[in-house]
């Protein structure tokens, strides 16, 4: 391509980003209350469902936390609870990598 039209792509592609990134910034800055709230509720539990999302955006409080299940008693230790087994990884262990990678 010649370099004029060159220079009308990158033209026309600096004011489409211009223009996108103006569009988010703007989003953001009309919800940066729910943005704020969404981010405190997942720094306080790590994980939200879909139902508690919508509960943090539309400014109402989420339903406490649910105490953890104690652990089961396994028999002839007194009711000492049990650890859990450590889960591996999801497709085991992988291969070794070859010598010299």
């Amino acid at each position: 391509i010649s370099e004029h039209t060159a220079e009308l792509v990158d033209e026309e592609l600096k004011r489409i980003l211009g223009t996108a990134f103006e569009q988010a910034r703007q989003i953001i800055l009309e919800h940066r209350d729910a943005l704020d709230r969404l981010a405190a509720a997942l720094l306080e539990r790590e994980t939200l469902d879909r139902e508690q999302v919508q509960l943090v955006v539309d400014g109402k409080p989420l339903p406490p936390v649910p105490p953890a299940a104690p652990l089961p008693a396994e028999p002839g230790t007194r009711g000492k609870p049990v650890a859990q087994p450590v889960r591996g990884p999801v497709l085991g262990n992988p291969p070794p990598e070859p010598a010299g990678a």
